[in-house]
């Protein structure tokens, strides 16, 4: 059941959509609607074609544009990256050298240990026997104190 105080989009659409449409369901739940919903595939193609794109200047307001024309989207993104890695931006270096070299390995140790339950009542019986052995009995006294 929808809040009152928040306005939902309406589930009506015209019979051309030329757009995604996002619809709540009776359950709430948003969707898209009049198009199939994105799947893993979908996204990769559209973000492959998305950077095959060719770069559109941002204006006359962005004179530095201009030196970009005729490439796509990804050339633009890759020499701005590395422009900015090259003026110091440690983040951009790290994310460009991870994509040209790889990402550095990482070690991880790992020892493993098996002991059954005997073996682990075996053990505890041998520490509790090493301690009877090294501390002297309690005195009678004392053995007493706690009953009295």
């Amino acid at each position: 059941m929808a809040e009152p105080d928040k306005e939902q989009p309406s589930s009506s659409l015209p019979a051309v959509v030329h757009k995604r449409a996002i619809v709540w369901g009776d359950d709430g739940v948003p969707r898209p609607e009049a198009v199939p919903a994105l799947t893993p595939q979908g996204i990769s193609e559209l973000s492959t074609v998305a950077l095959s794109l060719p770069f559109v200047p941002r204006g006359d307001a962005f004179p530095e544009d201009k030196e970009f024309e005729g490439m796509t989207n990804a050339e633009v993104m890759v020499i701005r990256l590395a422009r900015a890695a090259a003026s110091g931006d440690l983040s951009a270096t790290s994310q460009l050298l991870d994509r040209v070299l790889g990402k550095p390995k990482q070690s991880v140790e790992s020892k493993s240990l098996t002991l059954t339950y005997a073996d682990v009542l075996k053990e505890k019986a041998e520490r509790m026997k090493n301690v009877r052995s090294s501390s002297p009995p309690p005195a009678r006294d004392s053995l007493l104190d706690g009953l009295i």
